[in-house]
């Protein structure tokens, strides 16, 4: 006994029997004599043959078995319309082209291979699907991000990292770092930090002391470099990247582990006063290997911007608590954009003046002040409700 499928397109119907092959036939009965005739021009008739050529490759007439093997379940992700994993693909693809022409068609010859526009791109993309890839394998994404920048910065032939101008990146690493503290800032509980002073401060200074001094007698045994440049290259190699450091303690906290004895905080403020007292010094001794102004003020540089870098953050930070307004419209998106530009200009503006551990100090303040007064008021509102 044959057994049918059947399905319905427009006038038509499309009859499966039990060995895949196809039929139509008209509705005639419901339609009319009108509309039967109708269904026999030449765009209709056209229509059908083309359902019933590509029918093998159409997802609603070839439905996936109730236990599908390996082989069905290729055939059908390749069926259309795509779906599935396909068609996130494809969205990705064309969404990642429609941006890319959007772009050329406004700068031009910036956007094309060879351009810092282009190059941008394509960096941004390559290191996303890097990380992306390598957390297949249980790596953090960060790991892939890194090889494929130096994938693109070093091999001959896609060098496409070195056509960046060196000024757009330079500001687009601070931005990076910028959001980085602005992260760590947010990220840090107040009550556990005044707990945990003073084993902060030594878990921030010691260790890098310590690693700076040990490779700068090494540097200067060695390699034969100078003190200055032995401890400048000490304090490259001891600083702590905020990169790897806080994104992965800011997942811990957030899944609860070690909120009792506030070892989150204590690493992710340790850490941030780390890369900046690193920042601080190195500053300081370039100005000195390089500088011929007064030694008095080199020397005292380190403490000037340690004052300058918290005095802004500070003002700044207590200047957010009332601008915005806590009962103005969409206050978390004007919160978010105040508290990430006003880093950002503290952070680029401090390093035009000079001062580079300042602005790494102060876009770490800024936010930590910030926070303290809206939890404060959130704490207030949840009272009053």
């Amino acid at each position: 006994m044959n057994e049918h499928k059947k399905v319905s397109f427009s006038d038509t119907q499309i009859l499966s029997d039990k060995n895949g092959k196809l039929k139509k036939y008209k509705t005639d009965e419901n339609l009319g004599g009108h509309m039967a005739s109708a269904a026999d021009t030449c765009c209709t008739r056209f229509s059908d043959s083309c359902i019933i050529a590509f029918s093998p490759w159409i997802t609603r007439l070839n439905p996936l078995p109730e236990e599908p093997s390996r082989t069905d379940r290729c055939k059908y992700a390749l069926m259309c319309p795509p779906h599935g994993t396909l068609a996130k693909t494809l969205t990705y693809v064309f969404v990642l082209g429609v941006i890319w022409a959007a772009v050329w068609s406004i700068t031009g010859e910036d956007a094309l291979p060879g351009g810092n526009l282009f190059s941008l791109y394509v960096l941004l993309v390559c290191c996303k699907i890097g990380g992306i890839l390598i957390s297949f394998i249980k790596m953090p994404p960060l790991l892939g991000m890194l090889i494929v920048g130096l994938l693109l910065a070093n091999v001959p032939y896609i060098d496409v990292a070195n056509d960046i101008t060196p000024a757009w990146s330079e500001v687009l690493r601070n931005i990076a770092l910028a959001v980085i503290l602005v992260r760590a800032g947010l990220g840090v509980d107040a009550k556990a930090l005044q707990r945990l002073k003073y084993a902060c401060l030594r878990l921030a200074f010691l260790p890098t002391l310590f690693e700076a001094c040990s490779i700068a007698i090494a540097a200067v045994l060695l390699l034969g470099f100078p003190w200055l440049w032995a401890f400048m290259l000490g304090f490259v190699l001891a600083a702590v990247s905020p990169a790897v450091v806080v994104p992965s303690l800011l997942i811990l906290q957030e899944r609860g582990f070690g909120l009792v004895k506030g070892i989150p905080t204590l690493i992710i403020a340790s850490a941030s006063i780390d890369n900046v007292f690193a920042i601080s010094v190195f500053g300081v001794l370039l100005a000195t290997v390089f500088s011929s102004s007064n030694m008095a003020f080199t020397i005292l540089r380190g403490p000037l911007e340690v004052v300058l870098g918290s005095g802004v953050g500070l003002v700044v930070g207590m200047i957010l608590w009332f601008l915005p307004n806590k009962n103005q419209s969409a206050v978390v998106g004007l919160r978010s954009v105040l508290i990430m530009s006003s880093s950002v200009l503290a952070l680029l503006g401090l390093k035009s003046a000079g001062f580079s551990g300042a602005g790494a100090l102060a876009c770490l303040i800024l936010p930590f002040v910030a926070g303290l007064g809206w939890k404060k008021e959130k704490v207030k509102f949840v009272f009053a409700k």
